[in-house]
């Protein structure tokens, strides 16, 4: 087989692997930040984007689990890292992938907040937030690609 054709494999398997990080990066923040409605529900709070309708258990079954998941990489990678079977530049990847899943998870927090009124918050997320996660991804992937092409 083509190293080339190896190496884009590789590449193309470690960019799924980053964007996954993000998501439960987004899952656990999204649970450990919680509610943050300011308004209760007999007050007919106005939403950014309507919080998803989950049953009992299961946003903390998936946050924790996700938040497990996190901690499992992030453990491995140290000890990986300690022991050199993997370059510390790996770190390059996976702490942005994290920082971005916690960031977008948090602006999910804010947009589906229950408000009385303009949700100023929803706003910030969007303008600062939204342009924070996608460089923060890119940043990632563009590390992955480059560490899982390079030999040495």
């Amino acid at each position: 087989m083509n190293t080339m054709v190896r190496g884009a494999g590789r590449s193309a398997a470690t960019l799924i692997l980053v964007a996954g990080l993000v998501a439960v990066a987004a899952v656990a923040a999204w649970w450990q930040i919680g509610d943050q409605s300011s308004a209760g529900p007999e007050q007919n709070p106005e939403y950014a984007v309507p919080p998803p309708d989950l049953p009992a258990g299961a946003e903390t079954a998936a946050g924790v689990a996700c938040l497990v998941v996190v901690i499992g990489v992030l453990a491995a990678l140290a000890w990986a890292t300690a022991t050199r079977a993997v370059r510390r530049r790996w770190w390059l990847v996976a702490a942005p992938a994290v920082l971005a899943g916690y960031v977008a998870g948090a602006c999910l927090r804010v947009l589906t907040a229950g408000v009385l009124g303009a949700n100023i918050g929803a706003g910030l997320a969007v303008v600062a937030g939204v342009p924070a996660v996608a460089l923060l991804t890119l940043w990632s992937m563009v590390w992955a690609a480059v560490l899982a092409t390079r030999r040495s």
